[in-house]
């Protein structure tokens, strides 16, 4: 019976003790883990709230272009090329298409492509073609097809809407 009583005493209470500790342990990183899912959840539904406000006034950010500010988009374009050291070839224009040939170094095409996705154009690139030039190793020769938003074009999608 003391034998009983001892072990009682010297076992079984310290693992009470134990297990108290291990629950409020258990509870604070319950707590922790319920205030992460909170903010996970909140930064998802402001993700989504970001997305649909893009989305719904994507139409505020284009730039609509008519024929006459082409001209202006055109002089930006070689002026681009040529401060970022690239030659530039426009092979087609069809309004609001282009087909540009451009040489340079992969950097130099860097510092150009970066032009087209910060300028103030909505620029939509359709295709690219990147090839490296045999004759002069380093170089490249890249293709790029690129769409400009219009007004012609824009009206011409309303009109298909409402069809």
């Amino acid at each position: 019976m003391v034998f009983i009583i001892l072990a009682v005493c010297f076992l079984i209470v310290p693992l009470i003790g134990e297990i108290k500790d291990s629950s409020t342990i258990a509870k604070e990183e319950n707590s922790e883990l319920q205030t992460l899912k909170n903010t996970d959840r909140n930064y998802i539904k402001k993700l989504e709230s970001d997305y649909t406000n893009a989305r719904d006034n994507i139409s505020l950010f284009k730039i609509n272009l008519n024929e006459k500010q082409i001209i202006d988009f055109i002089v930006d374009l070689e002026k681009a090329a040529d401060r970022s050291s690239n030659y530039l070839e426009i092979k087609s224009a069809e309004f609001p298409g282009f087909n540009l040939a451009i040489a340079g170094n992969f950097q130099n095409l860097m510092k150009f492509l970066g032009w087209i996705e910060n300028s103030t154009y909505l620029i939509s690139i359709e295709s690219v073609n990147i090839r490296q030039l045999i004759d002069s190793p380093g170089d490249l020769r890249t293709i790029l097809e690129i769409k400009l938003p219009t007004n012609k074009l824009e009206s011409q999608n309303e009109s298909t809407k409402n069809k």
